[in-house]
């Protein structure tokens, strides 16, 4: 389950709660973003405030670094056995390129692979297996982040610029530096989708092309479609590019997929007509989505499916994906939506469990 969707404001949310009401729909892990930019806005100590620098204790190439919005995460998973999928992106302004904003939305991406690969080592060295954040919290059920994903969507032009050689460079730099900090971790493509410069099939290709076979573990995918076959095509063509690539045993993994239960409520761009549904459209497809890659995950190799995004505004004409989650926060509550429902019963149907009290497990 991702949980980056659209929110006003996430200190409002009851994240330990919310992790509980996942584990008992039988979600089993958790994607969510890590912003570079917030962890690490100085490029050294004679940039921070004075009044700041208690904040920023000094990573092992002493840039002062933040993990206080990380760590309530990794602690709250811990405690219901979610595993996660932390995806990495948001360059900081010191080591930032200036925004390619497309459609109003944009990301800095780095200038240098250095100091990105360097926090990816950072957060394996807090997080991992030997991680310093569980000899803090030694009484938390042990559960080391053993998967990391290399930004997002880089053929999409507000992630990227559209330049897959220089991403390519950025993910070979990652996985050197993660690798030599934890040889079993695996390391996860950044998710590709379709848009309308470019394929999520071709943007693989030339990633290959540009050498980066060997330097992911995981293909990632992020479908979207107007329908549930067409997500099973996306992914059927990308699967066809790895096989071409001779990269055909890899396993695949869908970080985002979604409808949003935006019918009538937005303004489209073209490239997003045909996304939004009604809430009973979106729980259709819901069920209906997760009963076929089910049936499809063997021909295809695929280890997950995230659907995107647990929970989201739902309120806005700008942009149909604020109403995407299974959940809405409006007027300060929250409202489980029609296709939670049907998720809980295709999800805890599929393992054969009737409830769960911990994600890893059926409850007896």
């Amino acid at each position: 389950m991702d949980i980056g969707g659209p929110i006003l404001d996430w200190s409002k949310v009851d994240m330990d709660h919310e992790f509980g009401v996942m584990t008992h729909k039988g979600v089993q892990s958790v994607r969510f973003t890590i912003d570079w930019s917030v962890a690490q806005p100085y490029a050294d100590y004679s940039k921070v405030p004075k009044d700041q620098v208690s904040n920023y204790p000094p990573d092992e190439n002493g840039v002062p670094t933040t993990y206080a919005f990380i760590d309530p995460i990794v602690r709250d998973a811990a405690e219901h056995h979610l595993a996660l999928l932390p995806m990495v992106l948001a360059a900081p302004k010191w080591d930032g390129m200036k925004k390619t904003v497309y459609h109003g939305f944009g990301e800095r991406r780095p200038k240098k692979v250095a100091p990105y690969a360097n926090f990816m080592k950072d957060l394996v060295n807090r997080y991992g297996p030997e991680g310093q954040f569980w000899n803090e919290n030694p009484s938390l059920p042990y559960r080391p982040i053993r998967r990391w994903q290399i930004w997002n969507e880089p053929n999409y032009l507000g992630f990227w610029d559209g330049d897959l050689a220089s991403y390519t460079k950025l993910l070979r730099a990652s996985y050197r530096a993660i690798k030599q900090t934890d040889s079993g971790t695996q390391v996860i493509l950044a998710g590709l989708t379709n848009t309308t410069n470019s394929y999520s099939w071709d943007a693989l290709d030339t990633i290959y092309k540009e050498d980066g076979k060997g330097y992911f573990d995981v293909v990632a995918a992020q479908p979207f479609s107007t329908s549930v076959d067409g997500v099973y095509t996306i992914l059927k063509r990308m699967r066809r590019v790895m096989r071409k690539n001779h990269d055909g045993g890899r396993s695949m993994y869908v970080t985002e997929t979604s409808w949003p239960s935006s019918q009538g409520k937005v303004r489209y761009i073209r490239s997003e007509q045909g996304f939004s549904v009604t809430e009973q459209q979106q729980a259709k497809n819901v069920a209906a989505l997760y009963k076929l890659l089910a049936k499809k995950c063997d021909s295809l190799h695929l280890i997950e499916v995230d659907w995107y995004t647990w929970i989201s505004t739902d309120r806005g004409t700008q942009q149909p994906f604020d109403y995407s989650g299974l959940s809405a926060f409006q007027h300060g509550k929250i409202r489980r939506k029609p296709g939670l429902k049907r998720l809980a019963k295709t999800a805890l149907g599929l393992e054969h469990c009737k409830t769960k009290t911990y994600a890893d497990a059926c409850s007896s």
